[in-house]
């Protein structure tokens, strides 16, 4: 096999649509190893060609991404997943936005996988991962990018995530903010058919702050499933929840104020 350099090696891929290898990817194409493979990929990152993202894997950055340094994760996400050898989906506020909650723009890539990963911060990007397992598929749907397919949570798991993952979204504010964007890509069915799967007091969180935020004619059926269950009281967040007002719908204990940064509007059934 000829040999050739690393530019000509990331060009190749870019024109057979590619945007990420592997060190044993670039060491058999490239013969080399050891230190001067290391030092071909050094070149490559300090000329902005290449960025590492996890040890051993790389994203090829496309003239028109320069500026940026990397590539939008979307593009690599299902094949970082493959290398890692871990099940995922692109979960949380990522997803919310990728539903058309965009009010709340997240700062980092959220990502669920079947085994407890760091987080990852490179240059202009960052990646947060949360643990739970199994993952099966009716938690998310395929959605294409430029490069392909990458695994996206359901609107309804999505929902439900924000909630059970409190690093994901924070206060009940940022997640009423998301809800009142989120719920119009909601299935009743759906949505009920998670209370086998998810804590119960996350999925009565979840109904009242879907019926706070103006999305009751949603929450029927979730309502019907729950009340199958034992339910016990449940404070709406950490804290507190002497003398404050009870709901007695989703059994929640409303011991803080909600203020989403849009106003709900209640919807019709």
């Amino acid at each position: 096999m000829k040999k050739h350099n690393g530019e000509m090696f990331v060009r190749d891929l870019l024109s057979r649509g590619r945007y990420v290898f592997s060190r044993e990817e670039a060491e058999r194409e490239l013969q080399r190893d050891g230190d001067a493979l290391w030092t071909i990929l050094r070149r490559l990152e300090k000329a902005g060609w290449a960025n590492q993202i996890v040890r051993g894997f790389y994203c090829v950055v496309p003239p028109q991404q320069k500026n940026a340094g990397t590539i939008p994760p979307e593009w690599f996400v299902d094949e970082l997943a493959r290398y890692l050898g871990v099940e995922y989906y692109v979960g949380g506020l990522t997803a919310a936005l990728f539903h058309g909650a965009s009010h709340q723009k997240p700062q980092v890539f959220q990502i669920v996988a079947d085994r407890q990963l760091r987080g990852i911060r490179q240059m202009n990007m960052a990646l947060d991962f949360f643990f739970r397992k199994p993952l099966p598929p009716e938690y998310w749907e395929r959605k294409k990018t430029i490069t392909g397919y990458f695994r996206l949570s359901s609107p309804e798991v999505t929902a439900c995530d924000l909630v059970a993952y409190r690093r994901m979204c924070g206060s009940p504010d940022f997640i009423a903010t998301v809800f009142v964007e989120l719920g119009d890509a909601l299935r009743p069915d759906r949505l009920a058919a998670l209370v086998p799967i998810y804590e119960l007091p996350v999925m009565q969180r979840v109904g009242w702050l879907l019926d706070f935020t103006g999305w009751k004619n949603k929450t029927q059926a979730l309502n019907g499933a729950l009340r199958q269950k034992p339910l016990s009281w449940q404070r709406l967040r950490s804290g507190a929840a002497v003398g404050v007002p009870r709901d007695e719908r989703w059994k929640i204990l409303v011991n803080c104020s909600v203020e989403p940064d849009i106003e709900p509007v209640e919807h019709d059934a």
